[in-house]
């Protein structure tokens, strides 16, 4: 019997962000099916705001763990050591995580909102 393969931490990091990967390419089939297409102009204002919503969550999702992998394969600690490349990537990513995070809340907060007379859904 074969022993198991044993893989480096950036070689694990490598197969477990193929996921990430398919998961931001989903995002972006979402994006160009159904907010820059003419598709968009045949559904209401729930699917456009659901749609939205959507992407927003697999995007934080896919950031946040791969930054998770990023940090775990390469034992990084973003407050201590000397700084390296990756500990700015990794803090940039958590930045991006932060700001993807306050626009899903503003999309969250679009659809409890009272609509103003005037406007079409």
């Amino acid at each position: 019997m074969n022993p198991p393969i044993e893989y480096s931490p950036l070689e694990r990091y490598s197969r477990q962000s193929k996921y990430i990967c398919i998961s931001t390419t989903i995002v972006i089939i979402i994006i160009l099916l159904f907010i820059l297409s003419p598709l968009k102009n045949f559904f209401n204002g729930f699917y456009a705001l659901m749609t939205s919503s959507m992407i927003i969550v697999i995007t934080i999702y896919a950031n946040f763990t791969n930054t998770n992998y990023l940090a775990s394969s390469t034992n990084t600690d973003i407050f201590s050591g000397e700084w390296t490349q990756t500990k700015g990537n990794i803090i940039c990513s958590h930045f991006f995580s932060v700001f993807l995070l306050i626009l899903f809340l503003s999309i969250a907060r679009m659809a409890f909102k009272p609509l103003s007379e005037g406007t079409l859904v």
